[in-house]
């Protein structure tokens, strides 16, 4: 599927028919979006993991481009909700923030994370175990918090708690503050 911007829908897994990545470029276009959205390329699925990962996505910034794994599994379009605004956020990072994964950026000092154990070395020493400590990766988070879509929530189902709130206020790295 090609989308109205440009943007290339391809799937790798019989899973996922032209009608359901229409639906997941609709899943993405409720992202807040300006004009980085035109740069992006493509959005793959594929139908198994990245290799030994349980990662459900990753972006690549030299080719502009969100794959999602693990399509076999993940039917919905639902199901990739987070992970879909998670991958457009390192998109839209690396093209508003682009110093973000610098030590002593104006990012890093804004976003008050220069006292935490900030991993500096994702480019050469990548570790699943050590995700939420990658800049990359809180800054991906921060935008998933403040411009991602969200399912609606039916409030007057939990008017007598804070569930609303929570749901789209939950940082990955909670022990970083709150973007």
């Amino acid at each position: 599927y090609q989308s109205p911007e440009g943007i290339i829908f391809l799937s790798y897994t019989d899973a996922w028919d032209e009608t359901k990545l229409q639906q997941l470029y609709k899943e993405l276009i409720q992202n807040k979006h300006g004009n980085e959205l035109s740069l992006l390329q493509e959005v793959r699925i594929r139908g198994g993991s990245l290799g030994e990962s349980s990662t459900k996505g990753s972006f690549h910034a030299l080719t502009d481009s969100i794959t999602l794994y693990q399509g076999d599994k993940y039917t919905e379009v639902s199901s990739y909700r987070d992970t879909l605004s998670h991958e457009y956020g390192h998109h839209f990072a690396y093209h508003y923030v682009f110093s973000h994964h610098l030590p002593f950026s104006e990012w890093s000092k804004i976003r008050e994370i220069d006292d935490s154990p900030i991993r500096w070395d994702a480019f050469w020493n990548y570790a699943d175990d050590a995700h939420q400590w990658y800049p990359q990766e809180i800054i991906a988070e921060d935008y998933v918090l403040l411009y991602g879509a969200a399912e609606e929530t039916d409030i007057q189902q939990v008017k007598s708690s804070n569930e609303p709130f929570y749901l789209r206020t939950q940082h990955e790295n909670e022990p970083n503050p709150n973007v």
